[in-house]
């Protein structure tokens, strides 16, 4: 703050603020306003140091060291870029401190009505109501654009035109999440269910087609079937893979007597590696795991106590017509058979011969 003013005398842009003998020696400080700067002209001859510190409206705006070798007529200018302190309209008031030789302080004052250019833009507003009279597209008429300004002198800048999460992106330039700083224009695509660049369109595989609550990208190999992805439980032997490992579960049955067929409790194992034992086989329901000839589908032999197709029953023979009118001539004689794979048993040479002889006796009677 500049200390409160001496007993100088108030004068106009221009007029001294002190002068004469007053400090012993001849001085001649000055001080003009413009726009932008203030400039602080002085003259001392046979003085010794004086440094000035000059204030505007209470804000120090600089200083200069005036030393003794200044023996000479002057004036001397120091200017001070004052744009920020300037108030247009108004008083504005400055004061120059003079520090003697080291000692105290003499303080001049000058108070300077400083209209200034009332429309420097030449927009039609003065700056009275123009917030920004040094910019003509900033003014109360003026729209607001995208430019993060109080475009129209409302006090406001708009929401959209703030960059709230940082992200160098106001909404109004295309960020559609300024809450979000890893969301807006130019920002890379990741797997989130986001649309992280902000150009209108969620990428195929960022989106929970099927509804199970996992993204293509994230680990679901089928996103139109909510049964399939990371993590599901896997069906065994559908040939469908659920839980996207890149495999089918596959059912594994000990198959011991190498029929092609297994019993018990399979082991479930990805098809890679599935049943490649010998002994191990995909396909189960062997009712006798120790009887090679003995397996679903395998050819049965009727009546003979053996269930080797493993439905559960030994097949029955069926009758078969073998069209033969019989021995007394008197209808059909069948045979009981069943056309399975069950061989004819040769007759012995013992029963071949009873039988001729027993044909012998009839034809004699």
């Amino acid at each position: 703050m500049a200390p409160a003013a001496d007993s100088w005398t108030t004068g106009d842009v221009d007029d001294h603020l002190w002068g004469g003998d007053t400090l012993g020696y001849t001085t001649d400080v000055m001080a003009t306003v413009t726009e932008a700067s203030l400039t602080l002209k002085y003259g001392l001859w046979n003085s010794p140091d004086v440094t000035f510190e000059v204030y505007l409206n209470d804000a120090l705006v600089g200083d200069v060291l005036v030393n003794n070798s200044y023996i000479s007529t002057g004036p001397y200018y120091e200017t001070w870029d004052v744009t920020t302190l300037i108030v247009p309209g108004v008083e504005n008031t400055v004061d120059v401190v003079a520090l003697v030789g080291g000692g105290e302080g003499i303080v001049g004052r000058i108070d300077i009505d400083y209209e200034g250019v009332l429309d420097a833009d030449e927009d039609g507003y003065e700056n009275d109501v123009d917030c920004d009279d040094l910019d003509p597209t900033v003014n109360p008429g003026a729209e607001e654009i995208c430019d993060g300004v109080d475009t129209d002198c409302d006090g406001l800048i708009p929401e959209d035109e703030l960059d709230l999460d940082k992200d160098l992106y106001a909404a109004c330039e295309g960020d559609c999440d300024d809450g979000d700083a890893g969301v807006g224009p130019e920002m890379a695509e990741i797997c989130d269910g986001v649309d992280t660049d902000c150009d209108g369109v969620l990428p195929e595989d960022e989106r929970d087609s099927d509804g199970d609550g996992v993204l293509a990208c994230e680990d679901d190999c089928d996103p139109m079937d909510p049964d399939v992805y990371g993590g599901a439980d896997e069906v065994p032997d559908d040939g469908v893979d659920q839980d996207c490992n890149g495999y089918d579960t596959i059912s594994c049955y000990a198959d011991d007597d190498a029929d092609g067929f297994g019993a018990g409790e399979p082991l479930l194992l990805d098809e890679a590696e599935a049943c490649e034992d010998f002994f191990m086989t995909p396909d189960g329901g062997d009712c006798e795991p120790l009887q090679a000839g003995i397996y679903p589908g395998a050819e049965e032999v009727c009546e003979d106590g053996v269930d080797q197709d493993c439905d559960g029953a030994d097949a029955e023979c069926a009758v078969v017509d073998t069209g033969d009118t019989g021995a007394n001539g008197g209808g059909d004689e069948s045979v009981k058979g069943c056309g399975c794979a069950t061989p004819a048993a040769p007759l012995s040479s013992g029963l071949m011969a009873l039988a001729l002889g027993a044909l012998g006796l009839r034809r004699r009677r």
